[in-house]
């Protein structure tokens, strides 16, 4: 069996593997381009079929593909899984307050994302983006705001016209939203170290790039992020941020 045959058995029996109110729900499997330009097959149930905005957990399939090819698992056995698993990721679902999906919906809601150029050349055709220096490119999503930061809406091109929004207009709202939201910090190596270890915390003033700076003490290595660590790569093509860095390195880096 390869992975369509077993992609049509999981849509054509999960629901028997359900609870009973699930027996007039719509299954539906979604081949998803993810980083990397990594094709993944996506398990979707819908309890409401005409409602397209129904909040609903993505199962990934590989690994459940992989357990039956290559684990030794059989059809009967996997379809348990993949049934539990979905009702456990049912559970965890953050409640998520959708924004109207218009351009004033999620103008104030529209951040900026770094990905590898190469690496995602297929996935950046549909995607909102803007190719930068040294082989990446910026992306622009929802930021959904829940505090396992995992949950976004990533916007494609299509979207975009759909909303009447035009990409380079949305590209400088998610720049600025990004720059608000997540403030660039630039440390000492060493001084993050001490933060992980849990030797010493980081203080405001660790952040050079901050008006109240404290002197540098070892600038050979230094940590670009943002405050809340979550996609600060972003950070290096913030607005005038490498013209910063340069100066307080003393020059090129």
């Amino acid at each position: 069996m390869n992975m369509e045959q077993f992609t049509e058995q999981v849509v054509s029996h999960i629901l028997e593997y359900l609870p009973e109110e699930y027996r007039e729900a719509r299954a539906e499997v979604m081949e998803r381009t993810k980083n990397n330009d990594t094709l993944v097959h996506g398990l979707i149930i819908r309890r409401e079929p005409e409602q397209e905005t129904e909040t609903a957990p993505i199962v990934y399939l590989e690994a459940y593909f992989n357990e039956y090819r290559f684990g030794g698992k059989d059809m009967e056995d996997v379809m348990h899984e993949i049934a539990r698993d979905y009702r456990e990721a049912l559970r965890n679902i953050p409640a998520l307050d959708l924004p109207e999906m218009t351009k004033e919906g999620i103008k104030d809601k529209v951040c900026v994302r770094l990905v590898n150029t190469a690496t995602n050349g297929e996935r950046l055709k549909e995607l909102v983006g803007l190719p930068m220096d040294s082989g990446f490119s910026l992306t622009v999503y929802i930021d959904m705001d829940v505090p396992s930061k995992n949950a976004m809406i990533q916007i494609t091109k299509e979207m975009a016209e759909r909303m009447g929004y035009d990409e380079r207009e949305m590209l400088r709202d998610a720049m600025c939203n990004t720059v608000k939201a997540h403030p660039a910090q630039l440390v000492e190596m060493q001084k993050i170290m001490m933060d992980i270890g849990g030797i010493r915390n980081l203080e405001a003033e660790d952040n050079l790039l901050s008006e109240n700076a404290a002197p540098a003490g070892d600038i050979s290595m230094l940590i670009l992020t943002v405050e809340d660590k979550y996609f600060g790569a972003a950070a290096l093509f913030y607005p005038e941020i490498q013209g910063r860095i340069a100066d307080i390195t003393g020059g090129s880096y």
